[in-house]
């Protein structure tokens, strides 16, 4: 509760207009995805019955790590401006449909892979990021660079006369 109260703080500390690469991603892992992280042991002893899981030191361990990574600058995928084609609709839909039937046959199953392919997510999410503001970086440079030769240029202090 206390990662996820400095969580909203930060977020509401933040610049309101993120640069162009940083729209399509949160800082850290969301309210909402880490208390769905956090019932993942959970859900491990309800579908293998593993003792383990449900000891105290394990629990504490997942819980402070699923904190500190609400608390995180790590970016993770936000989804709030993905836009299907046409001809996605239909996979799309059956994967829904497919989810809703394992999380009725097999809750407990769904619930994990839904859990580990989000987990698998957060290291993509983040590779893609850096690499998205290294080019976004690579471009601003070479604009300022520009600027700074025309304003060199301007001054008549330019090196290359």
């Amino acid at each position: 509760a206390v990662s996820i109260a400095l969580r909203l703080a930060r977020f509401d500390s933040e610049l309101p207009n993120p640069p162009e690469y940083a729209k399509d991603y949160f800082t850290g892992i969301p309210a909402p995805a880490s208390g769905f992280l956090v019932l993942m042991p959970i859900c491990a002893d309800l579908e293998f019955h593993l003792g383990w899981v449900r000891e105290a030191p394990y629990v504490s361990a997942w819980m402070v790590l699923i904190g500190a990574g609400a608390v995180s600058q790590i970016p993770t995928f936000a989804g709030k401006r993905i836009k299907l084609p046409v001809s996605t609709v239909l996979p799309v839909l059956a994967v829904i449909g497919l989810l809703m039937a394992g999380l009725v046959a097999q809750p407990w199953m769904t619930y994990l892979l839904l859990t580990m392919a989000y987990i698998v997510s957060i290291p993509i999410a983040a590779l893609r990021f850096y690499r998205m503001k290294a080019e976004a970086g690579d471009e601003n440079s070479e604009n300022g660079a520009a600027a700074t030769a025309v304003k060199d240029d301007d001054n008549g202090a330019s090196s290359s006369r």
